[in-house]
């Protein structure tokens, strides 16, 4: 006897197999817990010592920020299917790179000679307006663990922001003309003979 499922043929002994699969995944933790806190050996032990990582405000706070996050990213594209034809795409893809580079070397490079009162403003100015490329240089420094003020990893860290920024804005590019229609002009025009 066989079952049809999803156009192929299942015999009735795989749901039994499936059954026991079950039952063994269910049974056998149970039975090693049991095991576990009658030998006395390490036994299982769902006490917390340490502090609990959120209490329900945490939860709260964050998802109130996700929410935040899908709002903005909501008007964000809302935005931008507003203007699209008004945003000069292809200057941005290439000027909002060049300014993660540019600023992100000057940042480094200054970072030594300003006091921190002026640099935290130019660091949270350049989050705010380039968070690719903030994205780029955390992964890059936690793959690569280079040396944090060295020439090599400040040239790749920018030119990974880089790659993502180029990257982010041409997602929104395809993001903000993905639901326009393509019209075909097939009608016959004027003049024209057939």
């Amino acid at each position: 006897m066989t079952i049809w499922i999803l156009g192929s043929t299942v015999g009735v002994q795989s749901g039994v197999r499936v059954a026991k699969n079950t039952i063994w995944l269910v049974v056998m933790p149970g039975v090693v817990f049991a095991q576990e806190s009658t030998s006395g050996q390490g036994a299982f032990d769902p006490r917390f010592d340490g502090p609990t990582p959120f209490g329900w405000d945490g939860y709260v706070l964050g998802t109130a920020f996700v929410l935040v996050l899908l709002g903005f990213w909501w008007w964000f594209s809302s935005f931008i299917q507003r203007h699209r034809t008004t945003i000069p795409w292809v200057t941005l893809r290439y000027a909002w790179p060049a300014f993660a580079v540019a600023v992100g070397l000057l940042i480094q490079l200054a970072a030594d000679h300003l006091p921190p009162i002026v640099l935290a403003p130019l660091i949270a100015i350049y989050i705010v307006l380039d968070p690719p490329a903030l994205v780029g240089a955390i992964l890059t420094n936690a793959a690569l663990n280079l040396e944090p003020r060295s020439w090599l990893a400040i040239s790749v860290m920018c030119s990974t922001g880089a790659a993502l920024t180029y990257l982010t804005v041409r997602f929104l590019e395809w993001r903000a003309w993905i639901n326009v229609p393509v019209y075909l002009n097939l009608r016959d025009r004027p003049g024209d003979s057939t």
